[in-house]
């Protein structure tokens, strides 16, 4: 766990973030803070907001009210491209299917971001790459394609990408997803070792409770779009909120619905019916 210190300083501050997608709200006034040094995995269910939250800390999608600063600069409506720039070199993002580009090499897929963002020798640079890959174990394998390669270990080319300037904040999208029971543990493993390491904050997006569990400082659950439980792992599996419970032991029956329609059933039916009865 980071000092006590550290976890005073928050990197990013959310306060009331909203975002509506075609009147549907989708994120409902968001409150939490992402302390420096630390591992913050978001939890849910598909459709609760975990991917639209994170397209909002990185500011893909702009929130349509409250505040998100990031490093103490707001990016709720900020417009000057040139600051977002300097902002986006601070974090790092490794992507839920990796967006390896397939016609790279390993170690040209490593370093496209130091080339687009630094003016540093090739020979540095090279170097830069060899230790970024030797941080997730496939330093030997730089010449090599990406098709080449397992999912899992795709997976660690991508984060060593992400790794490549040295962000201060790493993002994670599902991290995880798609890979065995032994990569996944690697990739625990690795996201643990490099925030310590290289002392970075972790933001993870994940429905893995096992993955949570094992690295996470602090966990928060989103449920329809809202915080609705947030604290330690311990405090997390303790939590008496029956949404949380059946989230967590992936239970079937529980308060959180198999359907997800607003309208009812029968209703829904008749209302075509009606409409081509008015035809």
């Amino acid at each position: 766990m980071p000092e006590e210190k550290k976890k005073r300083e928050a990197v990013i501050s959310v306060r009331n973030l909203s975002k509506i997608f075609n009147g549907r709200t989708v994120l409902k006034d968001i409150n939490l803070d992402v302390y420096k040094g630390e591992r913050l995995i978001i939890i849910g269910g598909s459709g609760c907001g975990k991917s639209t939250l994170l397209r909002c800390l990185i500011n893909v999608h702009q929130a349509d009210s409250g505040s998100l600063k990031f490093f103490g600069t707001e990016l709720v409506g900020l417009k000057d491209e040139k600051k977002m720039d300097e902002i986006r070199k601070r974090f790092g993002i490794l992507f839920q299917n990796g967006a390896l580009y397939n016609s790279l090499t390993v170690g040209e897929n490593v370093a496209l971001l130091i080339r687009e963002h630094t003016n540093i020798a090739e020979s540095v640079i090279d170097i830069m790459v060899k230790v970024k890959l030797e941080l997730v174990g496939l330093r030997d394998f730089h010449n090599l394609m990406p098709s080449q390669l397992s999912g899992g270990m795709q997976k660690r080319v991508a984060l060593a990408r992400a790794i490549a300037l040295d962000p201060e904040v790493l993002f994670y999208d599902e991290p995880t997803s798609g890979l065995d029971p032994i990569m996944t543990a690697v990739i625990d493993k690795l996201i643990v070792e490099l925030n310590e390491k290289m002392n970075m904050t972790s933001v993870v997006i994940t429905h893995d409770m096992n993955s949570a569990y094992r690295t996470a400082h602090r966990i928060i659950m989103l449920y329809k779009g809202e915080v609705i439980a947030a604290g330690t792992p311990d405090e997390i599996k303790n939590s008496k909120d029956k949404f949380v419970q059946q989230f967590i032991q992936g239970l079937a029956d529980g308060p959180i619905p198999l359907r997800v329609s607003s309208k009812d059933f029968y209703e829904d039916l008749l209302e075509g019916v009606r409409k081509n009865e008015i035809r």
